[in-house]
Parts: structure tokens; sequence; C-alpha cells
């Protein structure tokens, strides 16, 4: 569609959520859905081309790894299974280049760490 087709459509859909919020006998949970959904669809252009913009400068590699470094060297999981604590975590590996290869999983064993009360220090 051409710009102007799509400032009209962005200005009826802004009408149309302020009638929604000031004059509607909707509830409010409805309401906020509506306008929510509302300014969702009109990021949702902005968005793809920022999207279409990263994928054409070939950049998404350095995203993708980016994001799979925050998500997998942030997430612990934990739980119990047979009597024993167990936390598993994750890390993200690179090259030295920087070029992202794998994950490493570690998994521990916290029973008897948990266990522990009071203190002990080097020197008492």
């Amino acid at each position: 569609m051409k710009k102007k087709y799509y400032l009209l459509i962005y200005s009826i859909l802004i009408f149309a959520a302020i009638l929604i919020i000031y004059l509607s006998i909707w509830t409010q949970v409805v309401k906020n859905l509506i306008v929510i959904n509302i300014i969702l669809y009109i990021i949702r252009k902005p968005i793809s081309s920022i999207t279409a913009f990263i994928t054409k400068k070939r950049s998404y590699r350095t995203i993708v790894s980016i994001s799979i470094t925050i998500v997998w060297s942030v997430f612990l999981f934990w739980f119990q299974a047979e009597g024993a604590f167990i936390m598993i975590r994750y890390f993200a590996m690179h090259e030295d280049d920087g070029e992202y290869v794998g994950t490493l999983e570690v998994s521990q064993e916290f029973s008897r760490l948990r266990s522990f009360e009071g203190e002990r220090r080097l020197v008492q």
C-alpha cells in the first residue's frame, strides 16, 4: 500500500481508539484490549520494516547470537528429583571470532549446599 493510505488507516484507527476509550459502554478490560490491538496493528509496519532492514544487511546473525547468549546465560532451571535438588544452567559457547557454536549444559546437585546453616569462615 502507499504511504498516504497508511496515514489514513492509522488516523482512522487512532480516532476509533479515542472513541472507544471515552464514549463506549464496555468494561475497562475490553476497552484496554481493543486499544492494545490497535496500537499493535499500528506499530506492526515499523517493526516489519526494521526487520527487513536488518536481514538485508545480514547483521541478523549478530542479533541472533546476542539474543542466544543473553537467553542461555541468564536462565537457570532447578527442580526436586527423588529427594535431590538439581540445578541446570546453560552457557552459550563461542569461537574466538565470536561466532556462536552451541550451548553447554551444566547440571549440579545442590542438596548438601541447601542444608547448610549458620556460618563457617576461613578464619574463626
